[in-house]
């Protein structure tokens, strides 16, 4: 969840797909919520991303023990266990997870914010930024930085 940023209806609903490119690992499930298809997400143990982790810890395969019957109650006493995980001094919420997922792949590792949107399954950029808060300052300097590469 905290390097996929899902909801507790989306675990609860979903079908979650592991694939393999080469040497990377990725999933992909389609989200309760918007009916989505969330795609390309790494499955890493970087930062605050333990895909890997999780995987291990849960015993999750590809499409088959997962979803995870959930209770909020359930999820919430997860959150504690992989916030523990993740070395983290405080508990995680899944809003929390969502944003910070979103925030460490576009401020930290640059990643486009249409590739965050399609990970997360928002179905307009504008939700992908309202979870970034991105100002125009940022916007206008990651503009100014990629015309920079390009030339």
């Amino acid at each position: 969840m905290c390097s996929v940023g899902m909801y507790v209806s989306d675990i609860n609903k979903v079908k979650l797909t592991l694939k393999n490119s080469g040497n990377h690992s990725y999933v992909s499930y389609r989200r309760a919520k918007n009916n989505s298809y969330c795609k390309g997400i790494p499955v890493i143990d970087k930062d605050c991303f333990l895909g890997n982790t999780i995987l291990k810890e849960y015993h999750i395969k590809s499409n088959s023990n997962f979803p995870l019957n959930l209770s909020l109650n359930q999820f919430d006493k997860n959150l504690k266990v992989l916030s523990q995980l993740a070395g983290l001094d405080f508990m995680i919420s899944s809003k929390m997870a969502r944003k910070t997922f979103a925030s460490i792949y576009y401020f930290d590792y640059r990643i486009n914010i249409v590739d965050i949107q399609i990970m997360l399954g928002h179905k307009e950029v504008r939700h992908t930024m309202h979870y970034l808060r991105i100002d125009d300052d940022e916007f206008a300097n990651r503009i100014h930085d990629q015309l920079g590469r390009a030339v």
